[in-house]
């Protein structure tokens, strides 16, 4: 796996802790979840889901907040070793409803969807381009 594929960085902080790339997999899709309600304290849900080498999806869910200190905290994190495609639009379907996101609303949903892309090193060049990969990182590590 190359430097940039191992220092995948999701910016604001780095998720590639999270979700960890092997050889042969590829990112799926990426859901942010910004309701209305907790913009005030800087409130996120993120959904990342990859397609594993065998062709199933693994999940990982959780929150990021601002702290008081100015850093973002993940919490209420959960992983899904495997999950069906049709399983994971449930998932986002429920946490849309919970949490009172409007889905038309692009600053308060966005759906990034990377399955048209043939390579994970595509996928990290247009998430590069979009702003969500920390190039600088990369290139150091």
């Amino acid at each position: 796996m190359s430097e940039k594929e191992a220092h995948l960085l999701f910016n604001p902080m780095s998720d590639g802790a999270l979700l960890r790339m092997r050889p042969g997999e590829k990112l799926y899709r990426l859901y942010f979840f910004r309701p209305a309600a907790g913009r005030h304290v800087h409130l996120e849900h993120r959904v990342l889901a990859k397609q594993r080498e065998d062709g199933l999806l693994e999940m990982i869910s959780y929150t990021v907040q601002l702290s008081p200190e100015g850093r973002l905290e993940r919490s209420n994190v959960l992983r899904v070793p495997e999950i069906s495609p049709e399983d994971l639009e449930r998932v986002v379907d429920r946490i849309l409803e919970e949490t009172h996101t409007n889905p038309e609303n692009p600053g308060e949903f966005e759906e990034i969807d990377l399955t048209y892309f043939d390579t994970f090193e595509e996928q990290l060049d247009y998430l590069s381009d979009y702003g969500l990969i920390d190039d600088e990182g990369a290139d150091s590590a």
